[in-house]
């Protein structure tokens, strides 16, 4: 996976450089699904080195891009996957926090359906101590 890494590492510092770019969608998250079909292990913000964590929140920070937290998975107690990736997905937090990174929440909505899952956000939420001020707002600068 090193050689992966070091490629959507660089992939991410170059989004952050691009002005169009305001927000990362779900930053070093990726479904099983997708790494079974491209034939790589299934990966997210947990398994990358902590340094490669800081320094995209550091770029985004000076950027100031926003990091998306790919809700998901949340509510999804079934999945195997669910309680990996909300793991793993801390850890990023844990790292670009304290940085002072922004966030926005994703709920992966592609359907109205998707929509209702909003309300299960809410553990997540308070599990890693997220505020409004955390949260990037679009009408709000970041």
């Amino acid at each position: 996976l090193g050689a992966l890494f070091d490629f959507l590492h660089k992939v991410a510092l170059a989004l952050c450089e691009d002005t169009r770019v305001k927000v990362i969608a779900h930053p070093w998250q990726t479904p099983s699904r997708w790494s079974e079909q491209w034939g790589f292990p299934a990966y997210g913000a947990g398994d990358v080195p902590e340094d490669m964590l800081a320094e995209l929140g550091r770029a985004a920070l000076a950027t100031k891009t926003v990091l998306e937290l790919n809700m998901s998975y949340v509510g999804k107690p079934d999945r195997k996957e669910a309680s990996e990736l909300f793991e793993k997905q801390q850890r990023l937090l844990r790292v670009c926090r304290p940085l002072g990174c922004t966030f926005s929440i994703g709920g992966d909505s592609h359907r109205a359906p998707d929509m209702l899952r909003a309300p299960r956000f809410a553990p997540f939420l308070s599990a890693v101590d997220l505020s409004a001020d955390d949260l990037w707002v679009p009408a709000r600068p970041v």
